[in-house]
């Protein structure tokens, strides 16, 4: 029921089988503009400025960079091995967890302490139990 759908379909589907007889440094994406280059996500975080816009999926850095009326993510090849979809970036999302975001917070003792005075914030109540047919 939608021509143009099954046009695109096809179009994708030979760019797929030609992109398959090539090394995959020569692989282009022709997808919508705007993209991540490396996982072709359409979810970017944008900070302050245009430097870094990064992939909320695969976690690439790069710049926006407007082209007519369209736009792109401009990824330099440092950054684009460090994408969370392929292996050099799987190390070091690996490595940039386990030094920074699963590090144990050096005030952790404290934490009891701390909780100490929200504990009698709420009392719990309990429903009585049914009772049981004999």
């Amino acid at each position: 029921m939608k021509p143009e759908m099954l046009e695109r379909a096809r179009r994708s589907g030979r760019h797929v089988a030609e992109t398959l007889k090539k090394p995959i440094e020569e692989a282009k994406y022709i997808g919508d503009p705007g993209r991540c280059p490396v996982c072709h996500s359409n979810v970017l975080e944008l900070g302050k400025t245009a430097e870094p816009v990064i992939c909320a999926v695969c976690g690439v850095k790069g710049t926006l960079k407007t082209k007519g009326d369209d736009y792109e993510l401009e990824v330099t090849d440092e950054a684009r091995a460090l994408s969370h979809i392929l292996l050099s970036g799987k190390f070091h999302h690996g490595d940039d967890l386990k030094n920074i975001s699963l590090k144990p917070d050096p005030r952790m003792a404290e934490i009891p302490a701390l909780i100490e005075k929200y504990k009698s914030y709420l009392t719990y109540s309990r429903p009585g139990r049914a009772k049981t047919a004999k």
